[in-house]
């Protein structure tokens, strides 16, 4: 059976959390139980039907109003506090979607990487963040293009500064090198396969003229988006031919000295880069590698990776079709005749910071203030999640190299990274501390985990029975649930093993009688932190 077969099914348990722990950011136990027997044609079509492309722009506490489309001055906070804005603005995002839009923008934030702080105007990360919002299931060419013209990316790289005087080729080396066809094997000096230094300085060339908007008016705005974008210095360009080598067979792209020319130019450029196959494939190894599984074995190459990026070739680089075969595809679901058991990649990856705080708040539905009647605490609380991820080793549009978070580039260890000395502390007190509402450096915050709340809504079946309440949590959090030997051991928090096997039905009894939680809360906790700290729980 070839390896991207269509899984023709409904989900099981098991499947259902995998579908969603790998396309959004976590799940309540509702949401889990509706895609449970879903077909999977069915639930992938869901996850791929966006509602939220446009939300509620952030708001300056200062101001109590909106930066990102007249840009900052002196009434609003500052920088840095418009940066901390952003990143509880995306947080919050990332915790109220329902579909497969939020881990998409995340992963082209992962993979065009722009670190804020580098960026002198936080309203360009917003129209950043913005446009991997309308093309997150779109046209990878198409979004290459547009980012081009970026200018929080070109902030970051120094696009601004490269003018036909003075050329910069930091910006076209990424393009070229992280954003679009990737270096190939070095063949020679200067010479990586699917491009040369050559091909560098050609393309700064190409690039160079782009000025970031000192305005907010249309000539500053994106026709199709209507986001702010760089605008065409004339004066700046170089206007001569560009002449490309035999990776692009040896394509001369015609010198303009106006706004039209250089636009078409820049068309020219990124035509040429696409037609090239090398430039498919590369982008759908990094989506596999995001979505499903960073080691790449040569089955998987020539069986999964191959096909799809001839599709996405052929398709002219739609991204929705491929991502949609890949997880429907029995392959995702382990289901395939590969037998390569490392290949197996239900419950294989390490979650990223963000991801493990994120899907902690949406599995127990932790509340935070209103964002309507109290913004501001609602911005502190998510400041104190912030704090924990940061502890973990992730601040969110921070990436700590060029290329991005060493998890999804950095081979052999990819998501291994995650996992330093520090941050598997770290999770480890993230676990306990957001269970007792503790902030990172001490305190009390607003929101936690309150698991006898939990319980009292119903979300697990019968909470007078230790082990039902460990089984649906367990398989709830982790992906493939726990042994029998760590079921037994979390029985331990609840029931004393000198205690007769009853014990905990009449203490939550005794607590529904009497209103007072001492007892199981203190059991329940002590129990969910164990759960939390399991290498399990660090999975999806």
């Amino acid at each position: 059976m070839a390896i991207l077969s269509a899984h023709s099914g409904n989900l099981s348990f098991t499947q259902a959390k995998h579908l969603l722990n790998r396309l959004t950011f976590g799940y309540t136990a509702a949401e889990l139980d509706d895609f449970v027997n879903m077909p999977v044609s069915t639930a992938v079509d869901n996850l791929f039907d966006f509602s939220n492309i446009y939300p509620s722009l952030p708001i300056d506490p200062a101001t109590g109003a909106t930066w990102v489309e007249t840009g900052r001055t002196s009434e609003n906070s500052n920088n840095g506090s418009l940066r901390r804005v952003l990143r509880n603005w995306m947080t919050d995002l990332m915790i109220a979607e329902t579909t497969a839009l939020e881990k998409l923008v995340f992963f082209w934030h992962t993979h065009y990487t722009t670190q804020s702080i580098a960026v002198s105007r936080t309203e360009a990360v917003y129209h950043q963040n913005q446009l991997f919002r309308l093309y997150a299931k779109g046209n990878f060419k198409t979004l290459s293009h547009k980012i081009c013209r970026d200018a929080a990316i070109l902030y970051f790289l120094s696009g601004f500064s490269n003018e036909k005087n003075n050329p910069n080729e930091n910006f076209a080396r990424e393009l070229l090198e992280l954003y679009t066809i990737g270096k190939g094997p070095q063949i020679a000096d200067g010479n990586y396969t699917t491009y040369t230094e050559d091909d560098v300085r050609e393309a700064a060339r190409i690039l160079t003229g782009y000025k970031v908007y000192s305005d907010y008016t249309t000539e500053s705005r994106d026709a199709d988006t209507n986001l702010l974008r760089a605008r065409i210095n004339t004066s700046r360009h170089d206007d001569t031919d560009k002449v490309f080598s035999s990776a692009f067979q040896n394509t001369t792209i015609t010198g303009s000295n106006t706004a039209d020319g250089i636009e078409r130019e820049l068309s020219d450029f990124i035509n040429m880069i696409f037609g090239q196959m090398a430039t498919a494939r590369n982008i759908v190894i990094e989506l596999y590698r995001f979505f499903v599984y960073p080691n790449i074995s040569a089955q998987i190459m020539i069986s999964v990776v191959e096909p799809l990026a001839q599709e996405l070739f052929n398709n002219g680089y739609e991204i929705e079709p491929i991502l949609k075969d890949l997880f429907n595809s029995e392959h995702f679901y382990d289901l395939d005749n590969y037998d390569d058991t490392t290949q197996n990649h239900i419950g294989a990856l390490i979650s990223a910071p963000v991801h493990h705080s994120v899907r902690l708040c949406k599995y127990f539905d932790v509340q935070f203030p209103d964002q309507q009647t109290d913004y501001a605490n609602f911005l502190n609380q998510h400041r104190f999640l912030e704090q924990h991820v940061e502890k973990m080793g992730m601040i969110l549009y921070e990436p700590t190299e060029t290329a991005g978070w060493p998890a999804y580039h950095q081979d052999p260890f990819y998501d291994r990274a995650w996992i330093s000395e520090n941050a598997i502390i770290e999770r480890f007190l993230f676990g306990d501390k957001y269970i007792s509402g503790k902030k990172a450096n001490g305190g009390n915050m607003e929101i936690k985990i309150d698991i006898v709340k939990y319980l009292l809504d119903g979300h697990i079946s019968d909470p007078y029975d230790p082990i039902v309440i460990i089984e649906e949590l367990t398989n709830g959090l982790t992906p493939l649930g726990v042994s029998q030997e760590r079921k037994d051991y979390y029985k331990n928090f609840l029931i004393d093993p000198t205690e007769p096997e009853y014990y905990w039905s009449l203490e939550w009894g005794e607590f529904q009688n009497t209103n007072n939680d001492g007892v199981v809360k203190s059991r329940l906790e002590n129990m969910l932190k164990a759960i939390l700290q399991s290498p399990e729980s660090q999975l999806v």
